[in-house]
């Protein structure tokens, strides 16, 4: 008879765990896009598509974080790590874009006989 009663409060409790859950849905996204967009930023070839990618994990990663500072919703680690990899993933192709225009500089300063 014990175990009877002792299945009923197991299955209340768990009925009470799934109502009281937050969703954690833009924070997994956004920590998704920024962890795919990092990658795709550090490949040579896909930096801008890493980038564009990560401006947009970004931003949902913001929004997840004041979802869960206003109480409505869950993902407070996963939220920081989709703003944190948004943010190296942004700064990454940044830096490409420097190397690239120094480098274009160059070549343009070089072809005008102009020495550096």
């Amino acid at each position: 008879m014990d175990n009877k009663y002792y299945h009923v409060e197991k299955l209340k409790k768990e009925e009470d765990m799934e109502e009281n859950q937050k969703p954690k849905g833009l924070s997994i996204a956004g920590m998704v896009l920024g962890i795919v967009g990092l990658v795709f930023s550090i490949i040579p070839c896909t930096w801008w598509l890493g980038g564009i990618i990560c401006i947009i994990g970004l931003i949902i990663s913001i929004v997840a974080m004041n979802g869960v500072k206003k109480g409505t919703a869950d993902g407070k680690g996963m939220a920081i790590t989709g703003i944190i990899c948004g943010i190296i993933g942004i700064i990454i192709p940044l830096l490409y874009l420097t190397l690239f225009a120094s480098i274009i500089g160059g070549a343009a300063a070089l072809s005008n006989g102009v020495s550096m």
